[in-house]
Formats: C-alpha cells, structure tokens, sequence
C-alpha cells in the first residue's frame, strides 16, 4: 500500500535572527497533531517552551532548528516572501502510524495557511529490481518525463531515476533491500540481511508546488496509483501499436493497486501559468502591440485572454480583473473601455 514518506511545506510568516522561539511556535501549530502530541511528550516537567535544538540553514534560509522528534524548520529569508520551510523527512512520518484522516484534517484545516513545496508518496513490492532495470534497458515503458538515468553496481543493481529533481514530478526505484544491506554495520549483521530479508523494491513518487497539492489529494482519497501510471508505466514491448494500459505490466504494480487494473490514468496538471506568468509575459506583449496599433487592441487582448490556458487558470482569481487594468492602463488607455473588455474576455 503507498504510505506518505516526506512532506514539506512553508508558511508565510517571516521569523528573523533571533527569533527561534517565535518561529518554534508558530511551527509547532502548523504541524499535524501526531507530530504535536509526539512533541509535547518530551517537554520537561517545569520547561514551558517547546525544545528544541539550533541546526544549520539550508538553501536560502540562514538558520534552521529541530525538534524532538526529528522535524526540521528552516527560517530567516532573505526575501520576506520566503517566510518559513516545515521538513517531515520519511523517517520521522515511519515512526508513526498515520492514517488517512490524519493527514486529511490536518491539510484542509490548514490549507490556505500553507503552501505545500514537496510531497513523497512511496510504495514498497516484492518484485524484483531486475525486472525494473530489464524494462528500462529494453525502453520498455512509457513516460513525459525527461532526465532518465539509472545508477546501478556491476550486478545492475541499484535506482533509477525518472524526471529531474527539481522537477514538478520525478520518480525513483530502487533496490531497498541492497540499500538496507549496505547501511547495515559489520560484516555479520551485513550477511545475515542478506538472507532473512526477501526481495524488496521501492517505488516512490517525488512532487513538487502545485503537483504536491494534487498527489496529496489524490493520495487521500486512495486514486494516487492512477497517478503513478499516468506519469511513468512499463509496458509489455516496445513493438506494441497500443501503449495504452492494456500493454501496462499490471505485475509492479499489484501492491500499489490493491490487486486491481486500474480504471483511468490520470496526468497531474500543470499550473504553472499563474498570475505572475500572466502579468511578467502576457501583458507586457500586449501593450507592446498596443502601442504600435491601439486598433488593434481588442482583438490581441482576446487572443491573450481568451485562451483556454489562460481562462483556466486565471478566471477563478477574484483579483485578476482589477490587476490586470492597473497594468495595462498605464495612464494612456480609456479605463472604462479596458474594464470592459478585460471583463467580457475573462468571465
């Protein structure tokens, strides 16, 4: 079954030097109530703060602290917009048993507080990572996703990767039974792994920004093995003329899906086109056309407005009409004629 094995997230408050406390608090809140209660169980008898200990920054945040239980918060931006970065690794959220409706209340009570930077959603199989390597060599599966490399030992074994890192959507396999034995310490404990432990690959899923928010709603409401196959599946043979999910080798996939084929496949979207894409490209190309034909003006702002794309993600922003006039105005349009316009291309 897949489990949720990281989760990461910012909340837009801005916590400067010296403020750790402040931050710790506010973090503290903003976690999942498992977490919370794991926490307070390791407050001190007559110690009213929430403990925990100073750790570096990473990226761009300068400073960064854990705590008990192994969460980590990284803060002091140096844009404000940055505010702070919650990090669940997979170890920590594997400590716990934690259900569905955990998750769920905690994300929708907290859904317009946070804004999700990465969700990990993984499964674990008992198939073999052969099979895995043999399908990819023989390109033998089908995927959007760019930056395919595998990293493998002299035996083939080892992960691969599907997508970038810093992308929306990435996907590793691996072999984690190789990596259990190789983090294991001293030779004996080494071989004995290596006997009692069966065969074990895992599958997991990386999503980032907007593609978080979708994994993780899928992931709740148990569809997110469609996900999966939407964005990566290995199919029968690279000579087939159909790869469609009836040449998907359904074999991988029996732990994800619970033993059924599933119905549909689903490809998360992209809505990267957002206000900020709309206002830094679109507009500033619309009145560059303006001003060389102000005649022309109804017809470009309806071929920039009306597109699907833009109509999709962008009618639905109750500020959008307003943003937009206060760009392209700009002193030498008649307002009331922009409005107008802006109004009958969006609604």
């Amino acid at each position: 079954m897949p489990k949720l094995d990281w989760l990461q997230y910012t909340v837009k408050e801005v916590y400067y030097e010296g403020e750790a406390f402040c931050c710790a608090e506010s973090a503290f809140f903003s976690l999942p109530k498992f977490l919370q209660y794991d926490i307070v169980l390791n407050f001190s008898g007559c110690n009213s703060q929430i403990p925990f200990e100073m750790i570096p920054g990473v990226n761009f945040y300068r400073s960064g602290f854990q705590f008990s239980n192994g969460v980590k918060v990284f803060f002091n931006p140096i844009r404000e917009s940055m505010g702070f970065n919650v990090v669940i690794s997979g170890s920590v959220l594997s400590r716990f048993q934690i259900s569905n409706d955990d998750i769920s209340s905690w994300y929708f009570e907290n859904e317009d507080y946070i804004s999700l930077s990465r969700v990990d959603i993984a499964y674990d199989c008992d198939i073999d990572f052969s099979l895995f390597y043999a399908k990819y060599s023989a390109g033998e599966y089908v995927t959007e996703l760019r930056d395919i490399r595998s990293y493998v030992d002299s035996e083939n074994r080892g992960t691969l990767y599907f997508g970038k890192r810093s992308g929306r959507v990435m996907f590793r396999i691996y072999d984690k039974k190789l990596e259990t034995i190789s983090n294991a310490k001293g030779r004996k404990e080494k071989d004995r792994l290596r006997l009692e432990l069966p065969v074990w690959t895992r599958v997991e899923g990386q999503f980032r920004h907007d593609a978080a928010v979708q994994a993780l709603k899928y992931f709740l409401d148990g569809s997110i093995g469609s996900v999966f196959l939407g964005h990566l599946r290995f199919v029968e043979s690279i000579d087939v003329s159909n790869l469609s999910r009836d040449s998907v080798v359904w074999e991988p996939y029996s732990d994800l899906l619970g033993g059924c084929c599933m119905s549909k496949i689903v490809k998360l979207k992209n809505k990267r086109f957002n206000m900020e894409y709309f206002e830094t490209n679109v507009v500033p190309q619309v009145k560059a056309f303006m001003r060389l034909n102000p005649d022309l003006y109804n017809m470009i702002l309806a071929s920039a407005v009306e597109s699907r794309t833009t109509v999709e993600k962008l009618s639905s922003d109750d500020l959008l009409q307003s943003r937009i006039m206060s760009r392209l105005n700009g002193g030498d349009l008649h307002t009331e004629i922009v409005q107008l316009s802006l109004i009958d291309n969006i609604v």
